[in-house]
């Protein structure tokens, strides 16, 4: 019975707890961190690892939390769909013939031209990608500073 009242109290304070916009703000803007720090998957990682340590002191953020790790998941997936898309384009280009291999066997074949396939997956599908993640994070953190129910656009619930 004791724990019974136990939980209704921390449910009644999680209620009345208001979320801090500057916990906010943090966790919208922590995703960031993956483009200074090269660690694969930071952008994940920051705002789970921020959250563990603020979720006692910060109860009402959890929504900001929830959401903001459905973006980056969404957005992580999205990155790997893109890669995935560059990769068989450049195998059916080399396939083709389009990558580069000369037809005279392989003699005097020059390095730039197999390569040039690789940039250009990147800078049409990969580099567009990260612009329009890095634009949405910074939109979505600025937005999630003042209000609590705001949702990311483009974004798969996976946490609910």
């Amino acid at each position: 019975m004791n724990s019974d009242t136990n939980s209704e109290s921390e449910s009644k304070q999680a209620e009345e707890a208001v979320a801090s916009p500057s916990v906010n703000l943090l966790l919208g803007l922590l995703p960031l961190s993956a483009c200074l720090v090269q660690i694969p998957f930071a952008n994940i990682l920051a705002p789970w690892i921020a959250w563990l340590c603020v979720k006692k002191e910060n109860p009402a953020s959890q929504p900001i939390f929830r959401s903001v790790m459905n973006m980056q998941i969404s957005w992580t997936l999205y990155g790997f769909a893109a890669l995935l898309v560059v990769v068989f384009a450049l195998t059916l280009a080399v396939a083709m013939g389009l990558g580069g291999f000369p037809p005279n066997g392989g003699k005097g074949m020059e390095a730039g031209v197999i390569v040039s396939p690789i940039f250009l997956g990147v800078w049409l599908v990969i580099l567009p990608l990260g612009i329009v993640w890095l634009v949405m994070t910074i939109l979505f953190a600025i937005r999630v500073k003042n209000d609590v129910n705001a949702k990311p656009p483009l974004t798969i619930r996976f946490l609910k």
